[in-house]
């Protein structure tokens, strides 16, 4: 290969590594939030009926002021034919994602320990009067993982390109002699 065709390889593998990196983060956080609008969900304060399987799910204040609620939400699920109620926890630090929609605010976890339709009522603080409770999957863990794909993506074609640009600038040119290079003298 020669050094001009090494030179714009590693080039393009750098430009390529911008590229991709910014590519999968953006397709990915649109699967994100493609996903997260179509959490099962009911009104804050109000009552519905909600379709979950028995895993653990995070719920979510959805509403245009849910990252700065101060107030608590209170939730009663139950298992619409055992009648088997369901509580759930404080979710362990803090999260609000905000994607195309509104914002999500992780308030508390819960994990069914039967698949089926739970009846849900929620009550809460007037200032929450429209907004509801998602059931959907931790965003959080999620999130980080396309931002560790992202960075591992531009890491790997950026080293690649610029390994590229290394050898192909440390190579010696066709023809020419490395310093101090001198012909075999023959007896």
């Amino acid at each position: 290969m020669s050094a001009k065709a090494g030179f714009r390889t590693g080039a393009v593998l750098m430009f390529l590594a911008v590229v991709a990196a910014v590519a999968w983060t953006w397709l990915s956080f649109d699967r994100l939030d493609a996903d997260a609008a179509g959490f099962p969900r009911v009104e804050v304060p109000g009552s519905g009926a909600v379709r979950l399987e028995a895993r653990k799910y995070v719920l979510y204040l959805e509403g245009p002021n849910s990252d700065r609620n101060t107030h608590p939400v209170r939730v009663v699920m139950r298992h619409r034919r055992t009648e088997r109620s369901v509580s759930a926890k404080p979710y362990k630090g803090t999260f609000s994602y905000e994607g195309d929609d509104v914002p999500l605010t992780a308030l508390s976890t819960v994990t069914p320990p039967l698949a089926g339709i739970y009846d849900v009522r929620t009550a809460g603080h007037d200032d929450l009067y429209g907004d509801y409770l998602a059931f959907g999957d931790a965003l959080a863990g999620r999130s980080g993982r396309i931002i560790l794909g992202a960075i591992a993506i531009a890491v790997v074609l950026g080293c690649a390109g610029l390994g590229v640009l290394v050898v192909t600038g440390n190579r010696p040119e066709r023809g020419s002699r490395p310093q101090g290079w001198s012909p075999p003298t023959t007896l």
